[in-house]
């Protein structure tokens, strides 16, 4: 959706992953890095940033209307898709809030 939004009329978003460069700081996020990657090795944190939703969105793109669902179970869950729905929500991106 961040890298080719053209592909989407909308998107619906469950249960994200979006800072894959501080996944591993979060909650159980540790024992995604053998599926993921080890952001703390350098080798991994460059390809981990060529695909991190919230560090490749291109101010002033067009994207589609976004729905995002996580459970507020701890704070945690909740902070993931946060810094993503407010960029993507700023009045300085060109995406209608849902």
């Amino acid at each position: 959706m961040i890298i080719r939004p053209d592909l989407f009329d909308s998107v619906v978003i469950g249960y994200p992953v979006l800072d894959m460069l501080r996944f591993d700081k979060l909650y159980i996020g540790r024992a995604w890095v053998p599926e993921y990657g080890d952001p703390e090795n350098p080798e991994h944190r460059e390809y981990l940033a060529k695909y991190s939703p919230y560090h490749i969105i291109r101010p002033g793109s067009r994207y589609p209307p976004i729905y995002l669902s996580t459970p507020v179970l701890t704070m945690i869950e909740f902070i993931q898709p946060t810094p993503l729905s407010f960029t993507l929500g700023s009045k300085s991106m060109a995406i209608p809030a849902i």
